[in-house]
């Protein structure tokens, strides 16, 4: 099939012409096993990430032969082309004692819109752990979301060296990546936590994940191509329902003589199979002038049968089974079927126009497309929203309404570099001084990258019409142990007169980072904390 900017189109390299992906592996030399046209070529300290350990106890990881100074692998992806492709590999194995081993990811970062195209397959010891669904590939962002709760990889506990354990990651940008993703930026964090076996039965195993209860990732942000979004198409994915291979044309109109302009602009043109996904992009090309690298208004797609195509499949979409285009209709309007693309009736993945379905798109302002019932809410574009907190999350922001105290329970992150001792303990309006919310007067422990929970349900306030709760105040202390430079002490307000949200970070790590970042909450009225993306 042809890049989609014609047959006529300059044969320049799509894209970037120089692709560079970077390693990052605790301090170990650089991974093995490299293919393809881009790969994972530079790997330093620097591309390390702080605040992980291995687990308690006489084991030791070596990944690649070496000891890691943490227990992380990264991986970044940086100004890769289309149709670039590799494999990655390293080698786990433990020293000293048999042990267990979990694994887990971190959420994407919300502007990573390469990792929603960069297809990857996650294996180990040779068994595919993503995707989950046995579907060959899926997106580096859904294996982002995937195991950020964590996911065993022994089978009944590993051998001190030298058995090892071979984890691969298979990647490739497809070709009909949109041009103007294939030079962004995407990331994979794999962490990595061991355990004797000898400390933990097995039936309580499960229990020692220290990655269990870590809050699910946010769904992939997009938004809703409909009437008042004021969202402007880039580029569609399309996918061709014919039973016959046929030569596909898409022209894109700019404008002008009621929507159809002068014949339009050729965005994609070349052979394609039954079942086959081509790119309809307008990255390249100036289709509506002063509005930027636009689709238009509308998009007709013609796969030479010569007949017209409403929208076959379009289910609650009102407005789009108008949408025909018919060869020869003694107008300027080009062959095919009329996808329009103005955004002035909703448009979204799975929608059918005759022989096409629409599997994927972006905007001008490289976000993604979504169908209105799976948006998050977390972008303001979507269905030109107001910003208006989520209805099913409460704020805790004193400035906003409703969105006053008290919070009933807090669940933090720890992000130190070493397990520590924590004790958690909030203010009480009234007679008895602090309350130990989480560790017991002695603390409890708490390995890097676990969760733990500060709870003020069973605390008796005399403030805020006496509702068991946290008070105004929290202080989450490390009473033994840790990490040399990061806070013993970390206090802030409970009592929303500073505005608190899902995703904050308190306090530094002995490493410069955040101490603790809040992954979860609840008001006293039983309302989950919104996230700052909600609004507040």
């Amino acid at each position: 099939m042809t890049d989609g900017r014609g047959s006529g189109a300059d044969p320049r390299p799509i894209g970037v012409s120089r692709r560079r992906l970077l390693a990052g592996l605790g301090g170990v030399g650089a991974v093995g096993m490299a293919g393809g046209a881009g790969t994972f070529a530079h790997f330093s300290d620097a591309a390390t990430f702080p605040g992980n350990e291995l687990g308690a106890g006489e084991v030791e990881l070596v990944v690649n032969g070496s000891t890691p100074t943490n227990g992380v692998v990264g991986f970044g992806v940086d100004r890769i082309d289309r149709g670039d492709a590799g494999v990655e590999a390293f080698d786990v194995a433990v020293r000293t004692n048999p042990a267990r081993l979990w694994l887990a990811t971190r959420c994407p970062e919300p502007d990573e819109l390469l990792a929603e195209f960069l297809q990857v397959t996650l294996s180990v010891g040779g068994e595919t752990v993503f995707p989950t669904d046995g579907s060959g590939t899926g997106s580096l962002g859904d294996l982002n979301r995937a195991f950020v709760a964590g996911i065993r990889l022994d089978e009944g506990c590993l051998a001190p060296e030298p058995a090892d354990l071979r984890v691969t990651l298979t990647w490739e940008l497809p070709v009909t990546t949109p041009d103007a993703v294939a030079g962004r930026d995407a990331g994979l964090e794999l962490r990595l936590y061991t355990e004797q076996c000898r400390h933990v039965d097995e039936a309580d195993a499960d229990a020692s994940n220290p990655f269990a209860g870590v809050q699910p990732c946010p769904g992939r942000p997009c938004v809703i191509c409909e009437d008042g979004s004021d969202v402007k198409l880039q580029s569609l994915t399309l996918r061709y329902l014919g039973s016959e291979a046929t030569t596909v044309v898409a022209v894109s109109t700019g404008g002008g003589a009621g929507g159809v302009g002068t014949g339009g602009t050729v965005v994609f043109d070349g052979a394609v199979e039954p079942g086959e996904t081509f790119l309809v992009d307008a990255t390249t090309t100036d289709v509506a002038g002063s509005d930027g690298n636009w689709l238009g208004p509308n998009v007709f797609v013609d796969d030479g049968s010569g007949g017209s195509g409403g929208n076959n499949g379009n289910d609650g979409n009102g407005g789009n089974s108008g949408n025909s285009g018919n060869a020869g209709n003694g107008s300027d309007r080009p062959d095919g079927v009329k996808i329009h693309t103005s955004c002035s009736e909703t448009l979204a993945p799975g929608d059918v126009y005759g022989d096409f379905e629409v599997v994927a798109g972006t905007t001008t302002e490289g976000e993604l497309l979504c169908d209105p019932d799976e948006s998050d809410g977390s972008n303001g574009s979507n269905g030109g929203g107001n910003g208006d907190p989520d209805p099913h999350c409460g704020v805790c922001d004193d400035d906003v309404e409703g969105g006053d105290g008290p919070l009933r329970d807090l669940t933090f992150r720890y992000d130190g570099g070493a397990s520590a001792t924590v004790r958690a303990t909030t203010t009480v309006t009234g007679p008895g001084g602090d309350a130990v919310v989480f560790g017991g007067e002695d603390g409890a422990s708490v390995a890097p990258g676990s969760t733990f929970t500060a709870d003020g349900s069973g605390v008796a306030q005399s403030w805020k019409n006496g509702v068991d709760s946290l008070g105004p105040n929290t202080a989450l202390a490390i009473v033994e142990d840790g990490d040399d430079g990061a806070d013993a002490v970390v206090e802030f307000h409970t009592s929303c007169s500073d505005p608190i949200a899902v995703g904050d970070t308190f306090g530094t790590n002995g490493s410069g980072g955040p101490l603790y970042e809040l992954v979860a909450g609840t008001k006293a009225d039983g309302e989950p904390l919104c996230g700052s993306e909600d609004g507040r």
